[in-house]
């Protein structure tokens, strides 16, 4: 717990001082904790990019990327 309070603090240090970082992740609800710009990608493709906001949409950043890829799962199947 302690390694996550550091690393968003160090994000959150860096976003306010105008710098990006590009973070890759399947930990979703950390990321949605620190993240201005999400681009989510499934099996190589672009799915959906926005703010947190516009991709939430009263969910969960994971709820969304398993919608998103539940056709692409079970097509691959």
């Amino acid at each position: 717990m302690i390694e996550f309070n550091w690393m968003r603090g160090l994000l959150r240090g860096l976003a306010d001082s105008d710098c990006s970082v590009l973070i890759s992740s399947h930990l979703l609800h950390e990321v949605e904790r620190v993240a201005g710009h999400i681009v989510m990608i499934g099996r190589g493709r672009l799915l959906v990019q926005g703010t947190v906001d516009e991709l939430n949409q009263g969910q969960s950043l994971e709820q969304t990327f398993l919608e998103l890829t539940a056709d692409t799962d079970r097509s691959a199947a």
